[in-house]
């Protein structure tokens, strides 16, 4: 039998348990079969003996090739089943002393998004601080909002929809009144590469071809991330582990309310097809989708992949009754013990 690329002889007849289709994208012939396309496995009773033992999603996925599985699973399923809200949300009152601020952007189709988190080696633990997700919101004025937002920007300066969404964000019953942050915290900028690409408007404006010039203008640089989600999620299914202190390594603010349903469940996996079978990725849904990509581009800059020693606090020695006594200088958890006002 010869099968043609791009061609099915036209005086062959697919065999019982095989599908024959052309791929539209490389034009390749693909010739797919089942189990039962085998003459000695299509007999009655041989699933059941050769998948004895197998869990019953194994069996759907591995021998009758159901892609739909995982579809409307919560793709973080760790966020749940270790305790939900009870585990991952804690108010963060004061920031972590000497570390800088992290911003997370993610340009999605009509839904950019600005994440703030803290990143401490010390404790190999992020606090997700702050989230801002605007919708039909150009570049320029959802630059001008993250800077008020982050205490860079008069709110008096702020015009159009950038002062809509200002008013927007402070008036949501979850956010503490912004400015979120004072005019001294220094932030580090991170991006995936749609920020960096060509946008089809940029003749209006040579000076600013991509979303990553409009916000350079502004004074916020970006570095850019362009590896894949996979990448990303593993660093997030890490820092979801709960630690020997009883807490994970990831915490999320009450401010963070979108990115907490993100996690709880709005983040779903995506519909598998015959060219890409595996779902081990979120699904594209123009929403919860964009909050992610904003809570994992920064941290999949500066969080390791592995699991990490925490790094000792400096210690400080005494003696009481002859006894020598060493106490950790410096608290690192910062719902804790209140260092300083944002």
């Amino acid at each position: 039998m010869t099968v043609d690329y791009g061609s099915v002889p036209l005086d062959w007849t697919p065999l019982k348990g095989m599908r024959v289709r052309v791929s539209p994208q490389t034009m390749v012939t693909l010739v797919e079969l089942d189990y039962f396309a085998d003459p000695e496995k299509a007999v009655e009773g041989w699933l059941d003996k050769a998948t004895q033992g197998m869990p019953e999603a194994d069996v759907e996925r591995e021998y009758k090739r159901n892609r739909t599985l995982a579809l409307g699973d919560a793709f973080y399923f760790e966020f749940q089943s270790n305790g939900g809200r009870k585990s991952y949300v804690y108010p963060c009152r004061a920031l972590v002393e000497g570390l800088h601020v992290s911003r997370s952007f993610d340009f999605g189709v009509r839904r950019p998004v600005c994440v703030w988190y803290q990143y401490d080696p010390f404790q190999d633990r992020v606090w997700y601080l702050r989230e801002f997700m605007a919708r039909d919101c150009g570049t320029h004025d959802f630059r001008d909002v993250v800077l008020y937002l982050s205490g860079e920007k008069p709110y008096e300066e702020l015009t159009g929809d950038a002062l809509y969404w200002a008013d927007e964000v402070g008036s949501r019953e979850w956010n503490p009144p912004p400015p979120w942050f004072g005019q001294d915290q220094h932030f580090v900028n991170f991006a995936g590469n749609e920020a960096f690409r060509r946008q089809a408007a940029a003749m209006k404006n040579p000076q600013e071809t991509t979303d990553a010039d409009i916000l350079a203008v502004g004074g916020i640089h970006l570095v850019e991330w362009n590896g894949p989600v996979q990448a990303r999620s593993k660093i997030m299914r890490r820092l979801l582990k709960i630690r020997m202190d009883r807490l994970p390594g990831a915490l999320f603010d009450p401010a963070c309310e979108e990115l907490i349903r993100t996690m709880m469940g709005g983040l779903t996996f995506h519909k598998a097809t015959a060219e890409d079978p595996i779902q081990n990725k979120p699904r594209k849904d123009g929403h919860f989708d964009n909050l992610h990509d904003g809570a994992t581009y920064g941290p999949a800059h500066e969080v390791p992949a592995a699991d990490q020693e925490p790094i000792p606090l400096p210690k400080r020695v005494s003696f009481v009754n002859r006894l020598r006594v060493e106490e950790e200088v410096g608290d690192s958890l910062p719902w804790k013990e209140v260092k300083h006002g944002w």
